[in-house]
């Protein structure tokens, strides 16, 4: 059984067809959706780039006791488990933070490429091509008085990196897609695991014609590619719709090349022998909660909640969506169980496949979601309870009544706030426990795991 796990970041769920969008169109991610399993309530435990991805790769809670670095190197990984178990090991990512020097996330993997960097290149090429203006003012400060900021610098950076594109297969969406393509004739007659990560449709949104004007054609002010993190009163409601237009037309423009990808797979026969797993790191904030992109960690649904599907080649569970909890830690045991491969001591996460094979509703009582040293969440199938660090006020939401999470209940429902809080508390305590750390890591030796690098 081979396995391929897309990474698209950044994506939100309620942008996608499958999860009931009705004016984006998304025809390959939402055919995989009809294949495979669709879980309606998949969360980030830790809605950040990197943390999430050690989540991912280690099977573990990250948020209580990390914030952005490295995988701790005493944690044994996917890769590793599946390396160890006979499988050619590939990682494609265009995405930025992975790639950076000591972040240690390419351990495990037989095969490693990665594609020039989307986002915050230190390495600037094209210099010779002057920018044009034009360009440089689709990014959109919250200060008009300023002209630069350390974004803007990376901004112009980017600029000068994407200069030579002339068409559409030039784009980051294309490149990594057709890499994956590539790693596919080469090794479809072995078996393989493929981690394809994706950074698209990340920030900023500049997809080429005609997905930057395809769901608001008639919007004529001025071109928004990349607003300033931060409160969004700045951005006339608009502007702030084109932004959403446009952040939409890089999701069409992914899922394109995504197709791609699914018809090589096709093409090879190799939806007979192939697990798929596609899902996000997290979402992106886009004006709701009064705040655009991910300047800040609350764990509101527009950042905490991700889309999940994963294909089985069995087709037994064909076209299920489930609302069983489901977060980033239960990736890793998931596979590992499909495989009949043993899930290490560390691992943290739930198996969420058999459940719904097995038609259990319940898996787990409580999703955990949080960043480190930030606020952080409890959530169940209902209600959702957030604890911010300082004197703010908790907040406890209906997700049915109040999907969006504008009505506070934490005055009206304080029984039901105590027990959650009590809940995500004593989960804190249990996870920042030395003592515990310090025993998986004694396991860890026992159990003589390889480390590749």
């Amino acid at each position: 059984m081979n396995i391929i796990v897309v990474m698209l970041d950044s994506l939100r769920p309620d942008y996608v067809g499958s999860y009931g969008n009705k004016w984006i169109s998304t025809p390959n991610i939402d055919w995989l959706s009809k294949k495979g399993v669709t879980y309606l309530q998949a969360t980030a435990e830790n809605p950040i780039t990197l943390p999430t991805r050690n989540a991912l790769f280690t099977g573990r809670y990250t948020f209580p006791y990390q914030g952005w670095g490295p995988i701790q190197n005493y944690f044994p990984r996917l890769a590793e488990a599946l390396h160890d178990n006979g499988y050619i090991t590939a990682l494609i990512a265009d995405t930025t933070p992975i790639q950076s020097p000591g972040m240690n996330f390419h351990r495990g993997f037989d095969h490693v490429k990665w594609l020039p960097k989307q986002w915050a290149d230190c390495q600037v090429h094209n210099l010779d091509v002057p920018i044009d203006p034009l360009q440089l003012s689709k990014w959109r400060s919250a200060d008009p008085s300023k002209s630069s900021n350390g974004l803007f610098e990376v901004w112009k950076k980017y600029l000068h990196n994407v200069a030579d594109r002339t068409a559409e297969k030039d784009y980051f969406p294309a490149k990594i897609f057709a890499s994956a393509a590539q790693f596919l004739d080469a090794h479809r007659k072995e078996r393989f695991f493929l981690w394809v990560d994706c950074f698209d449709p990340h920030e900023p949104w500049d997809p080429p014609a005609p997905y930057d004007a395809m769901y608001y054609p008639e919007y004529t002010g001025r071109t928004i590619t990349l607003p300033e993190a931060g409160e969004v009163d700045f951005l006339t409601k608009d502007e702030l719709k084109h932004i959403r237009a446009l952040y939409a037309g890089e999701i069409t423009l992914v899922d394109k090349y995504l197709g791609k990808l699914f018809e090589k797979i096709r093409v090879w026969g190799l939806l007979d022998n192939t697990i798929i797993v596609l899902l996000s790191d997290h979402g992106e904030p886009l004006g709701e909660h009064g705040i655009i992109l991910k300047c800040r960690p609350w764990p509101y649904q527009e950042i905490s909640r991700i889309p999940l599907i994963i294909y089985h080649p069995s087709g037994e569970l064909e076209g299920i969506r489930t609302s069983i909890l489901a977060q980033t830690p239960d990736i890793m045991p998931t596979i590992l169980n499909l495989i009949d491969v043993s899930v290490p001591k560390s691992v943290q996460g739930l198996d969420i496949w058999t459940p719904v094979k097995n038609n259990i509703e319940v898996n787990r009582r409580y999703s955990f979601i949080g960043y480190y040293r930030g606020p952080v969440a409890v959530q169940t199938k209902d209600y959702k309870y957030i604890q911010f660090s300082g004197a703010c006020e908790s907040q406890l939401f209906d997700l049915h009544e109040d999907p969006g999470e504008r009505r506070n209940l934490i005055d009206k429902e304080q029984s039901l706030g105590q027990k959650l809080k009590k809940v995500l508390n004593d989960f804190m305590t249990r996870m920042s426990n030395k003592k515990f750390e310090s025993e998986l890591q004694m396991e860890k030796r026992e159990e003589g795991w390889r480390f590749f690098w």
